[in-house]
């Protein structure tokens, strides 16, 4: 396993990433886990004014659905749902598990951690 530094939303810096060099062996899985509570002086919107187009539009371009119980996710865990809080070796096994169950033609596209695609 290896890490590339990387910007969380640009193309080019993602296909970065799913590349190494010619030394090392093939990759058979590149999985891309990023996240953002926080940014730029933006945070999680409390009231409906709080919402705003330009970082709704980022966090959705970095986030998808469910919460691991982390260091980072613990000040917001009072709002999640009863059953959608998961520890971290649950949501790895998860992620697998899903990871297992597609094919080819769903590379590329977003899933939940039940295996369903997110509209995108």
């Amino acid at each position: 396993m290896f890490e590339i530094s990387r910007d969380r939303v640009a193309g080019s810096s993602i296909s970065t990433c799913s590349t190494r060099p010619a030394s090392r062996s093939p990759l058979t899985l590149v999985i891309i886990a990023t996240g953002l509570l926080r940014a730029d002086g933006q945070g999680p919107e409390k009231a409906l004014r709080d919402l705003a187009p330009d970082w709704l539009a980022q966090v959705y371009a970095v986030n998808t659905t469910g919460t691991v119980d982390t260091a980072l996710s613990r000040p917001f865990q009072g709002n999640v749902q009863s059953g959608r809080l998961f520890d971290p070796e649950r949501a790895a096994l998860q992620l697998l598990d899903v990871i297992e169950g597609l094919k080819v033609p769903d590379s590329g596209k977003p899933f939940d951690f039940e295996g369903e695609e997110i509209p995108f």
